[in-house]
């Protein structure tokens, strides 16, 4: 399977691990790559605000010189 999960986190095969959480008014994801040991944590004051940005930065990067 591509997601395990487990105690609340999704642990991918490429070695990130990953937790989201939200609630009322509130959302958050965060995500750390073990490989480059780089952590990014998006905090959002409305329940759906950290998904669009999470999901562009759990994106794999693109070559800059690439048109």
């Amino acid at each position: 399977p591509p997601l395990q999960y487990g105690l609340g986190f999704w642990l991918e095969q490429s070695g990130r691990v990953r937790l989201h959480g939200m609630d009322a008014g509130v959302s958050f994801s965060s995500t750390h790559d073990r490989a480059t040991a780089s952590t990014s944590t998006v905090v959002s004051n409305t329940g759906d605000g950290a998904w669009p940005l999470a999901r562009l930065l759990r994106a794999p990067p693109t070559d800059p010189a690439s048109p």
